[in-house]
Protein backbone atom coordinates (compact mmCIF):
# COMPACT_ATOMS: atom_id res chain seq x y z
CA UNK A 1 0.00 0.00 0.00
CA UNK A 2 3.12 2.49 1.05
CA UNK A 3 4.53 1.79 -2.88
CA UNK A 4 0.85 2.64 -4.21
CA UNK A 5 0.62 5.89 -2.08
CA UNK A 6 4.74 6.51 -3.00
CA UNK A 7 3.78 6.27 -6.98
CA UNK A 8 1.20 8.91 -6.77
CA UNK A 9 3.09 11.62 -5.04
CA UNK A 10 5.48 11.05 -7.35
CA UNK A 11 2.77 11.38 -9.96
CA UNK A 12 1.81 14.69 -8.62
CA UNK A 13 5.30 16.17 -8.26
CA UNK A 14 5.93 15.50 -11.86
CA UNK A 15 2.50 16.89 -12.90
CA UNK A 16 3.41 20.11 -11.00
CA UNK A 17 7.02 20.19 -12.54
CA UNK A 18 4.92 19.93 -15.89
CA UNK A 19 2.68 22.87 -15.13
CA UNK A 20 5.50 25.19 -14.26
CA UNK A 21 7.24 24.23 -17.89
CA UNK A 22 3.42 25.46 -19.34
CA UNK A 23 3.34 28.15 -17.82
CA UNK A 24 6.64 29.59 -18.20
CA UNK A 25 6.28 29.01 -21.48
CA UNK A 26 2.86 30.81 -21.57
CA UNK A 27 4.33 33.60 -20.14
CA UNK A 28 7.15 34.17 -22.81
CA UNK A 29 4.74 34.43 -24.99
CA UNK A 30 2.36 36.75 -23.21
CA UNK A 31 5.65 38.97 -22.46
CA UNK A 32 6.40 38.76 -26.89
CA UNK A 33 3.02 39.21 -27.36
CA UNK A 34 1.38 41.83 -25.77
CA UNK A 35 3.72 45.08 -26.37
CA UNK A 36 4.07 43.65 -29.90
CA UNK A 37 0.24 44.41 -30.23
CA UNK A 38 0.52 48.00 -28.48
CA UNK A 39 3.23 48.82 -31.08
CA UNK A 40 1.51 47.87 -34.17
CA UNK A 41 -2.02 49.80 -32.80
CA UNK A 42 0.57 52.59 -32.39
CA UNK A 43 1.63 51.80 -36.49
CA UNK A 44 -2.29 51.67 -37.02
CA UNK A 45 -2.79 54.92 -34.78
CA UNK A 46 -0.23 56.91 -37.15
CA UNK A 47 -0.99 55.36 -40.29
CA UNK A 48 -5.18 56.80 -39.71
CA UNK A 49 -3.74 60.52 -38.91
CA UNK A 50 -1.79 60.24 -41.42
CA UNK A 51 -4.15 59.17 -43.75
CA UNK A 52 -6.82 62.05 -42.41
CA UNK A 53 -4.81 64.91 -42.93
CA UNK A 54 -4.06 63.78 -46.20
CA UNK A 55 -7.46 63.32 -46.68
CA UNK A 56 -8.09 66.91 -45.19
CA UNK A 57 -5.03 68.47 -47.61
CA UNK A 58 -6.27 67.01 -50.72
CA UNK A 59 -9.77 68.29 -50.30
CA UNK A 60 -8.53 71.88 -49.43
CA UNK A 61 -6.64 71.72 -52.56
CA UNK A 62 -9.17 70.24 -54.38
CA UNK A 63 -11.87 72.67 -53.90
CA UNK A 64 -9.13 76.02 -54.51
CA UNK A 65 -10.00 78.40 -57.08
CA UNK A 66 -8.41 77.16 -60.62
CA UNK A 67 -6.39 80.19 -60.45
CA UNK A 68 -4.81 80.23 -57.72
CA UNK A 69 -3.73 76.67 -58.79
CA UNK A 70 -2.39 77.22 -61.99
CA UNK A 71 -0.98 81.02 -61.44
CA UNK A 72 2.66 80.84 -60.08
CA UNK A 73 2.20 83.30 -57.80
CA UNK A 74 -0.81 81.69 -55.85
CA UNK A 75 0.33 78.07 -56.58
CA UNK A 76 2.90 77.97 -54.24
CA UNK A 77 0.79 79.33 -51.17
CA UNK A 78 -1.94 76.80 -51.71
CA UNK A 79 0.64 74.08 -51.76
CA UNK A 80 2.39 75.12 -48.61
CA UNK A 81 -0.60 75.42 -46.70
CA UNK A 82 -1.61 71.96 -47.77
CA UNK A 83 1.73 70.97 -46.64
CA UNK A 84 1.22 73.08 -42.98
CA UNK A 85 -1.89 71.11 -42.76
CA UNK A 86 -0.55 67.62 -42.69
CA UNK A 87 2.21 68.66 -39.94
CA UNK A 88 -0.62 70.41 -37.85
CA UNK A 89 -2.00 67.24 -38.20
CA UNK A 90 0.13 65.46 -37.36
CA UNK A 91 1.34 67.96 -34.27
CA UNK A 92 -2.25 67.94 -32.66
CA UNK A 93 -1.83 64.20 -32.51
CA UNK A 94 0.98 64.23 -30.49
CA UNK A 95 3.14 62.49 -32.98
CA UNK A 96 6.60 63.32 -33.38
CA UNK A 97 8.49 61.64 -36.24
CA UNK A 98 11.46 60.68 -36.37
CA UNK A 99 13.54 63.04 -38.78
CA UNK A 100 11.54 64.62 -41.39
CA UNK A 101 8.03 64.63 -42.67
CA UNK A 102 7.77 64.58 -46.56
CA UNK A 103 4.92 66.22 -47.85
CA UNK A 104 4.06 66.28 -52.08
CA UNK A 105 0.94 67.88 -53.63
CA UNK A 106 0.30 66.65 -57.18
CA UNK A 107 -2.75 67.48 -59.70
CA UNK A 108 -3.32 65.56 -62.85
CA UNK A 109 -2.86 62.50 -60.30
CA UNK A 110 1.25 62.22 -60.60
CA UNK A 111 2.62 65.67 -62.22
CA UNK A 112 3.28 68.80 -60.51
CA UNK A 113 1.04 71.54 -60.62
CA UNK A 114 1.25 73.90 -63.83
CA UNK A 115 -0.96 75.89 -66.23
CA UNK A 116 -3.70 73.59 -67.00
CA UNK A 117 -6.69 72.87 -64.97
CA UNK A 118 -6.12 69.76 -62.59
CA UNK A 119 -8.04 66.93 -62.93
CA UNK A 120 -7.42 64.97 -59.92
CA UNK A 121 -5.53 66.06 -56.73
CA UNK A 122 -3.19 63.69 -54.88
CA UNK A 123 -1.53 64.77 -51.85
CA UNK A 124 1.49 62.19 -50.31
CA UNK A 125 2.77 62.28 -46.46
CA UNK A 126 5.64 59.93 -45.69
CA UNK A 127 8.05 59.60 -42.41
CA UNK A 128 10.14 57.45 -39.99
CA UNK A 129 8.48 55.92 -36.84
CA UNK A 130 11.27 54.58 -35.15
CA UNK A 131 10.69 50.87 -33.65
CA UNK A 132 11.15 50.97 -29.74
CA UNK A 133 10.25 47.48 -29.06
CA UNK A 134 12.23 45.42 -27.44
CA UNK A 135 15.64 47.88 -27.92
CA UNK A 136 17.02 45.71 -24.76
CA UNK A 137 17.44 42.53 -26.32
CA UNK A 138 17.46 43.34 -29.88
CA UNK A 139 20.24 46.17 -29.34
CA UNK A 140 22.71 43.20 -28.64
CA UNK A 141 22.84 42.08 -32.37
CA UNK A 142 22.06 45.42 -34.67
CA UNK A 143 23.25 48.89 -34.22
CA UNK A 144 20.64 51.01 -34.91
CA UNK A 145 17.24 51.37 -33.92
CA UNK A 146 15.10 49.66 -37.35
CA UNK A 147 12.57 52.68 -38.72
CA UNK A 148 9.21 52.02 -40.21
CA UNK A 149 7.65 54.27 -43.25
CA UNK A 150 4.53 55.64 -42.94
CA UNK A 151 2.92 56.74 -46.10
CA UNK A 152 -0.45 57.55 -46.94
CA UNK A 153 -2.12 59.31 -50.05
CA UNK A 154 -5.14 60.52 -50.56
CA UNK A 155 -6.47 61.26 -54.34
CA UNK A 156 -9.28 63.76 -54.64
CA UNK A 157 -11.11 65.29 -58.17
CA UNK A 158 -10.57 68.49 -58.42
CA UNK A 159 -14.07 70.40 -57.90
CA UNK A 160 -13.49 73.66 -59.12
Amino acid sequence: MNCALARVAGRRRHARGIAAVEMACILLVLFLLIPSVFFFGRGIYHYGVVKQATSDAASFVATTGVIAITSDATRDAVVDQAEAMVRNALAEAGIQPDGAIEVAVLCHDRFACNQSRPTMIRVSASYGMQVTLFNEFLGRWFDTNPIWMVQADSVVPYAN
